[in-house]
């Protein structure tokens, strides 16, 4: 557009430099975008005179952008030349325009959303769609997969509101089968669709020499508790290429600080509530103790890291202290007959001081379950039915040379390990029950 200077508006902004900051984008982005988008900046004097542009033209032309990207019958467009060489020079218009939304105005209130893989849906309560949010992906070869993604209403920020926190699982196309290159994205989105915040979920932690597990970190877990006004919001994360774990608080900025480091990821989390005080129970695998782990945890005690063990590559130059209590279910014949070396604790139910957990065993269906009470006395534990039938079925393969009925793993009592700070690694024998007793 070429317009004189007394078109000029009190509504206008003037020059690239403030164009790009009302967008929230450089420079280079915004001139792009009225090459290749035509986002409606207007010229005085001819081709080479300074450039404003109206605030409600921009508004318009963010809006409708806004509508293009959420709507699911354009995905076919958003693959199309003139979306990725404006992704390519200026980054994913999406997460631009979630960035916009921060200072604009958004939809109607939703009392739920749904997720897809371009956008956060707002939904009211009859599951009405009252808003469409761009999903921010690191490039435009992520999507992300609704199956793998969660949401959670949070209050973080003690106004009152409920949030929307996404944990927004995006997978490479072009690599649909790789699970290591996923990116796990966290989102807090407001009651009206607008985005307080997008990062990348990341913690800084360092291995045995000192260096930053470098890479991307997963979401496998989370729990919250009610502190005054606000949400407290704990994420479990896992490595994903490896080794490491991580207990993580989330800030209201969306921050992650790491509460407490283990030689395993962490696939389970829950509060349980001690005395009048919060604790974290965490629950996942131990690559260093070959095993199944159960942590409690204070939150507020500061960094704490699983107790030492297995080879050095295990271990973390981080200094910290240690937890409340480690129960350790150690890799039985069952597991190590699956391939693998490592249970992992999947599943934790808490009710007041006391809890269930569910281990799987290596690389089964077989489950375990114990039983406990504050802080980790197992009292009984048992085996799901299939446990038996995959043990007969590695018998017939020769990789068991024992029945069901002598398996030294599986006979009454069950023998775990318990670590604590004043003692150190004791032995703890559990009820079990089996198909042979009525426990």
């Amino acid at each position: 557009m070429v317009d004189q200077p007394s078109a000029l508006q009190s509504e206008s902004i003037r020059g690239w430099k403030e164009i790009s900051r009302y967008l929230g984008v450089s420079q280079r982005a915004a001139q792009m975008w009225e090459a290749t988008q035509g986002l409606p900046v207007r010229r005085t004097g001819g081709a080479r005179g300074s450039v404003y542009a109206l605030k409600e033209d921009l508004d318009a032309w963010i809006r409708q952008e806004h509508a293009e990207v959420g709507q699911a019958r354009q995905a076919r467009a958003l693959q199309s030349r003139r979306w990725r060489t404006a992704l390519a020079g200026a980054g994913a218009v999406a997460l631009a325009v979630a960035a916009w939304l921060t200072r604009h105005p958004g939809g109607a209130a939703a009392a739920e959303i749904r997720l897809e893989a371009e956008a956060a849906v707002g939904l009211d309560e009859q599951g009405r769609e009252r808003w469409r949010t761009p999903l921010p992906a690191p490039d435009d070869r992520f999507r992300a997969d609704p199956s793998r993604s969660r949401w959670l209403r949070v209050d973080l920020d003690a106004d009152g509101r409920q949030e929307f926190l996404v944990v927004a699982a995006m997978g490479r196309q072009d690599l649909p089968q790789m699970a290591e290159v996923e990116r796990h994205e966290l989102v807090l989105l407001d009651q009206e669709g607008r985005v307080r915040w997008a990062r990348t979920a990341s913690c800084r932690v360092l291995d045995a020499g000192g260096k930053p597990f470098n890479g991307s970190w997963h979401v496998h877990a989370w729990t919250r508790a009610r502190e005054g006004r606000r949400d407290r919001v704990w994420l479990g994360l896992g490595h994903a290429l490896r080794f490491p774990g991580v207990v993580a608080e989330l800030a209201p900025d969306g921050t992650l600080k790491p509460l407490f480091v283990n030689h395993g990821h962490v696939n389970a989390l829950e509060v349980l509530e001690h005395n009048g005080k919060i604790k974290l129970l965490a629950g996942g695998a131990t690559n260093a103790l070959r095993g199944g782990f159960l942590a409690v945890l204070d939150p507020d005690a500061g960094l704490t890291k699983s107790p030492d063990g297995g080879p050095p590559r295990y271990r973390t130059a981080m200094e910290g202290g240690a937890p409340e209590a480690y129960l350790l279910i150690p890799a039985a014949d069952l597991t190590l007959a699956s391939g693998s070396d490592v249970n992992s604790v999947s599943w934790l139910q808490a009710d007041g001081g006391n809890g269930v957990a569910r281990a799987m065993l290596g690389g089964t269906a077989c489950r375990l379950y114990i039983e406990f009470a504050f802080p980790l006395r197992p009292a009984t534990a048992r085996l799901s039915a299939s446990c038996e039938m995959h043990h007969r079925q590695y018998e017939q393969q020769g990789l068991l040379r024992h029945g069901f009925d002598r398996c030294p793993d599986f006979r009454d009592p069950l023998n775990l390990q318990l670590w604590t700070p004043g003692q150190g690694w004791t032995e703890v024998q559990v009820r079990l029950a089996t198909m042979q007793n009525d426990l």
